[in-house]
């Protein structure tokens, strides 16, 4: 009765070794081109949400404080209510941690690999001038790949000082 009343009985105030019990299915695609899915089994895990945290405030360009959001908060204890929110000072290690790991790709990816550079220059809004780095490179399986390396600011959009600012970054 007590094994009953901590691991399967959902209405149980003992019920405390369900993390590790329960499974849930899900979806997931098989690969980023086809539609196809398949089913597989999906545990919680408290680092992988957090990580997941930290490539959406990357990806789509998000403040780390959105984990402060009320919204955020609401959303995300609906979705998962056994997540413990990060601070958004854990948010930003996390994403300096995904940094770190994406150099180390981007380096190894590059080695013994023909790279062509590319400089794009513009003025912003509040009249301050940027340059884009971008490496583009063809991958062993032949596709076409770019990555951009550095984003600075920089004093114009004359030749001398994109090329000044391409020795600083390339010293």
């Amino acid at each position: 009765m007590m094994n009953h009343l901590k691991t399967i009985c959902p209405k149980s105030p003992l019920r405390t070794n369900i993390d590790k019990l329960q499974k849930t299915l899900r979806f997931e695609k098989i690969s980023k081109e086809d539609k196809l899915h398949m089913i597989k089994a999906h545990t919680f895990s408290q680092e992988r949400l957090r990580k997941k945290i930290s490539l959406m405030c990357i990806k789509d360009n998000q403040p780390f404080r959105i984990v402060e959001h009320e919204g955020f908060r609401e959303l995300l204890n609906e979705a998962e209510p056994r997540f413990k929110m990060p601070s958004r000072w854990t948010v930003a290690r996390d994403c300096l941690k995904i940094y770190g790991e994406e150099l180390v790709k981007l380096k190894k990816s590059l080695a013994n690999q023909r790279v062509s550079f590319t400089t794009d220059t513009w003025t912003s809004v509040q009249n301050t001038n940027y340059m884009c780095l971008t490496a583009h490179w063809i991958n062993d399986d032949w596709k076409m790949c770019k990555r951009i390396l550095n984003f600075p600011q920089i004093e114009s959009h004359k030749g001398d000082a994109i090329g000044k600012m391409l020795l600083d970054l390339f010293a």
